[in-house]
């Protein structure tokens, strides 16, 4: 395996490695937020998405290699067994167009594994903000379910309040009429006796 193809193979098992990391379940989607909030990784973000962009020109130059080389070699095996031995040829031939392949998958993997790395730290970083909203929401939710408790026990107070005072008030209009009719009870028997 020539030099670039080790270090394809090698950017492929490290991206690997890290989508398996950022799939554990251990680490919380607010700590991985915590952690591509770091003062490391902002001081890296600005170089990050040229070297995203980087690698996957890289790639997919190292793709269009080995598709070439894999067309190159599966024509080849058809076409030129006439005149050679066949069993030297078929292998050296098989071999090579079993490493373009190879190499195919490798390059194909990894520059999928870049989009998948990328997606995933978008969902990863969203999750966290719908966690912290979340979260916001239900102190939220408490706050405003003790301010109406609150209301409404005011309220209900008001009510029962209410309900005494105007017994209250009604005792004294009662009076108030008692003390009238009285009035007028004297007032029209003064009068009856006026007139006898």
């Amino acid at each position: 395996m020539s030099l670039q193809w080790c270090i394809a193979a090698g950017f492929l098992y490290s991206e690997i490695f890290f989508v398996l990391f950022l799939l554990v379940p251990i680490i919380s989607p607010t700590k991985w937020k915590e952690i591509f909030n770091s003062r490391l990784i902002k001081n890296l973000r600005p170089k990050a998405n040229v070297f995203f962009n980087f690698v996957i020109v890289c790639l997919i130059i190292l793709l269009l290699d080995a598709s070439r080389d894999m067309i190159k070699y599966s024509d080849s095996q058809t076409k030129s067994t006439i005149g050679k031995p066949k069993e030297t040829f078929v292998n050296i031939e098989a071999v090579k167009e079993f490493r373009s392949q190879r190499n195919l998958y490798i390059t194909g993997m990894s520059l999928f594994l870049m989009f998948v790395i990328r997606r995933l730290v978008v969902l990863i970083t969203t999750t966290a903000d719908l966690i912290q909203d979340l979260d916001y929401t239900k102190r939220d939710n408490v706050t405003l379910k003790n301010e109406l408790s609150t209301v409404l026990e005011a309220k209900l107070r008001l009510t029962k309040m209410v309900p005494e005072e105007q017994s209250e008030k009604s005792e004294v209009e009662k009076v108030d009429l008692s003390d009238k009719d009285e009035k007028l009870r004297s007032r029209s028997k003064t009068r009856v006796k006026k007139e006898e």
